[in-house]
């Protein structure tokens, strides 16, 4: 009895050991992701800052320039910009602003930031804002306006 019990322990053993062995199975698979591409404002170098201007003087006050930079996904290339008024009045005195058509929407990935989690740059567009005063206006000393906001808009 114990030597058929032990043939038929080892008849078990045998037959597991065979079914034990190890093995891999493969099975591919996509991976997939529908982007929606944007750019967005990221800085702002200053304001349009036109300075003191003299009532009836001579000479065009030019303003020192606002550089507005939007951060696009990478590829992504602005198909326009606008100001959304392109004039205006201070104290009584009329101003133009204008986009530096030179530079609108120069493409410079050498100051973007890479993204913390992949590395990847966005692709960084420029663009210049510039204003001018015109000589001879008396302005108005009861206008106390001494800022008004524009908006710079990109189209995409």
């Amino acid at each position: 009895m114990k030597k058929s019990l032990l043939l038929a322990l080892s008849a078990v053993t045998l037959a597991l050991s065979g079914q034990a062995q190890a093995g891999t199975a493969a099975q591919n698979f996509n991976v997939t992701a529908t982007l929606t591409s944007k750019c967005q404002a990221k800085s702002l170098s200053g304001p349009v800052a036109f300075g003191a201007y003299t009532a009836f003087g001579s000479a065009t006050n030019t303003a020192p320039t606002a550089t507005i930079v939007f951060e696009c996904s990478r590829g992504l290339a602005p198909s326009g910009a606008a100001l959304d008024n392109a004039s205006g009045t201070l104290q009584g005195v009329h101003f133009t602003l204008a986009l530096d058509s030179s530079t609108a929407g120069t493409l410079s990935t050498a100051g973007a930031a890479a993204t913390a989690s992949t590395g990847a740059t966005a692709d960084e567009r420029t663009y210049v804002v510039t204003g001018t005063m015109a000589s001879g206006q008396p302005g108005d000393v009861n206008d106390a306006t001494t800022s008004v906001q524009r908006t710079l808009t990109v189209t995409y």
